[in-house]
């Protein structure tokens, strides 16, 4: 598996779908699609928090808001100079009146301007509503941006599908390792623990 050359394919079929769809960027905050475009992922703690999301701009590198940016420039060289800190209400955890949703739309009007595509429409993976409507508040033209990022991630690159090969190499492996586990009296946590 060459590495460096998926994360840059990865990267180039999500432009070229953003450009497809007519977008001027796309923000992810799906981790999936996080990762497709930056070539980052930092666990299942950010799933439901809204704190960790990138842009994927039709022309020039894409951008990470990270919640550890200095540990990331470190990890992911590849994207050292495009990691900044996160805005986010954490979906709900600070309430509105603290204004994160205004300061986040101002974080990404100010990027969406720094890349000359303010006045593009700006596709959106996922987003709760207080957040979306801040975007709008600041003249920000938001859609659907799921489907390119599901256009881009459809057809696999070479590199993708020997990543897939040894996944299902390692679940069969442990499947493997579960059957011959298997007999009266064996309770689930202890396979589980096989697993």
């Amino acid at each position: 598996i060459d590495y460096p050359r998926m994360l840059r394919e990865r990267f180039e079929r999500a432009q070229q779908a953003v450009k497809a769809a007519g977008l001027g960027a796309a923000l992810c905050f799906n981790v999936d699609n996080v990762r497709y475009v930056t070539g980052t992922h930092i666990g299942e703690w950010v799933r439901d928090k809204f704190d960790r999301y990138a842009l994927c701009p039709r022309d020039g590198q894409p951008y990470l808001w990270d919640p550890a940016p200095p540990a990331k420039r470190i990890s992911s060289p590849w994207i050292a100079e495009h990691v900044a800190a996160p805005i986010s209400n954490m979906q709900g955890a600070l309430p509105p009146k603290v204004g994160a949703q205004q300061d986040f739309a101002r974080q990404i009007k100010k990027m969406l301007v720094d890349y000359g595509i303010d006045k593009e429409p700006l596709g959106i993976d996922l987003l709760e509503l207080p957040m979306l409507r801040a975007l709008e508040k600041e003249g920000i033209e938001v859609v659907d941006g799921q489907q390119a990022m599901l256009d881009a991630r459809e057809v696999k690159t070479q590199d993708e599908i020997q990543c897939l090969k040894v996944a299902a190499g390692m679940v069969d492996a442990t499947y493997y390792d579960i059957c011959k586990a298997i007999r009266p009296g064996v309770r689930e946590n202890e396979l589980v623990a096989i697993a």
